[in-house]
């Protein structure tokens, strides 16, 4: 019979020896997220070694295939089978980043290592599928990167294979959806090896939960870029278009507020406060209704309220008219931007052509926004059906109209304000 001493060495030996029959499977594990994260980091793709000589010869003659007025019933093919493989790879892709999430638990280390590092292994053999297959897709797409800006091309009928919806696509998988998977693959790394650091628990704690913190973090980053990705896989033209527009409304309205604050200051000014001339708040009080009406435009043309559901996928615009409309919100931002600073130095002795720079920037505002007009009258406006006995399209033509003549009125206002105190 084994004495008190025996059996307690015996026990120790046995966690000892527990603990080093995973240590392979650690090492595997701790390699397999630097491997990950390296090979699928945003500019890993192996355009340069994979594209053919012929290939490269057809992107000079043009941007991308996709760029062309018209490409083979092949070419469209395999676009289309790209489009449905990531359609179902990016919810997957999903699912499998929240799998990876649950695995790494230190309760779960400490009481079933080796199966938990089982587990995260086969979990990462199958981001690893995962992601080679949405790269690949990627990759029938383009077979190099393509331009960052869409040529006029005669792409009006091919629906869901323009160059618009493509690139888009394309720029949002391979550029913040695939830094914040690397930074999961980085931050997992990070925490399975934080214990290999210190011995000491609070240490570890402390280490592990800054790690988890920042995981979450990233996960949640993921979530919703694959979410972002799937918009511009089944979004329609019209939602599309208005992607970044409620980012530059923010924008305008944080200039509106601030020449509304400085035109309506009566208080006393501290030192650091900004504060305008006379002259100055004269040209900003013409130059609010500029900037009221542009924020009113562009709220108009996202239909607010209305049920869009009923809008249909595609419209006949090319790329090119679909990213000169997906712009006009943060041109406008930009053009209202320069307005204001215009109105700032209009009593300084720099300033002897502010008239003319305030003017003209008000009529490229002007003409920027009736571009964006005609493209919302030509190409949606005929899209949207009446609702219960309602015309919206004559709606949205009256209100315009109305819009026009006032805008119209605004910039003569703001030239006549420009004329007399410049």
């Amino acid at each position: 019979m084994l004495d008190s001493s025996s059996e307690g060495s015996n026990a120790t030996e046995s966690d000892s020896s527990q603990e080093t029959d995973y240590w392979p499977q650690d090492d595997l594990v701790l390699d397999g997220f630097i491997a990950l994260a390296c090979k699928y980091s945003p500019n890993s793709a192996p355009y340069d070694d994979d594209i053919s000589d012929e290939a490269a010869s057809s992107v000079d003659q043009a941007a991308s295939p996709v760029d062309q007025a018209a490409f083979s019933v092949d070419q469209a093919n395999l676009k289309q089978q790209s489009l449905e493989a990531l359609t179902s790879h990016l919810p997957l892709l999903a699912q499998q980043l929240i799998k990876l999430s649950l695995s790494l638990d230190s309760a779960q280390f400490s009481e079933n290592p080796g199966p938990t590092l089982k587990l995260i292994l086969s979990i990462q053999s199958e981001l690893d599928r995962t992601l080679d297959q949405i790269q690949s897709a990627l990759h029938a797409l383009y077979p190099i990167p393509p331009q960052s800006r869409c040529t006029r091309t005669n792409d009006q009928h091919h629906k869901g294979l323009k160059s618009f919806r493509l690139k888009g696509l394309y720029y949002r998988i391979e550029g913040p959806l695939l830094e914040n998977v690397g930074s999961i693959f980085m931050h997992s790394h990070g925490f399975l090896h934080a214990p290999k650091l210190t011995t000491e628990d609070l240490q570890l704690q402390t280490a592990e939960a800054s790690i988890r913190d920042q995981m979450t973090g990233f996960m949640l980053a993921s979530s919703e870029e694959i979410k972002l990705a799937i918009e511009w896989l089944e979004g329609s033209e019209f939602n599309l278009v208005q992607k970044q527009w409620p980012m530059e409304l923010f924008g305008i309205n944080i200039q509106l507020e601030i020449l509304m604050d400085l035109i309506n200051r009566t208080t006393q000014l501290e030192e650091d406060e900004e504060h305008l001339s006379e002259s100055a708040t004269q040209l900003g009080k013409s130059l609010l209704p500029i900037i009221k009406l542009s924020r009113l435009f562009i709220n108009k043309l996202m239909m607010r309220g209305m049920n869009k559901k009923y809008l249909p996928l595609f419209t006949e615009m090319r790329s090119d008219q679909m990213e000169s409309l997906a712009g006009l919100a943060r041109d406008v931002n930009g053009m209202v931007t320069q307005l204001m600073n215009f109105m700032r130095v209009a009593d300084q002795s720099l300033a002897s052509n502010i008239s003319k720079f305030l003017t003209h920037t008000a009529k490229q505002l002007e003409r920027d926004l009736l571009s964006g007009l005609s493209l919302f009258i030509i190409y949606f406006i005929p899209l949207i059906p009446d609702r219960h006995g309602f015309s919206m399209q004559d709606h949205l033509r009256s209100w315009f109209v109305t819009w026009c003549t006032q805008f119209s009125f605004a910039i003569q206002r703001l030239k006549d304000a420009a004329r007399i105190v410049c």
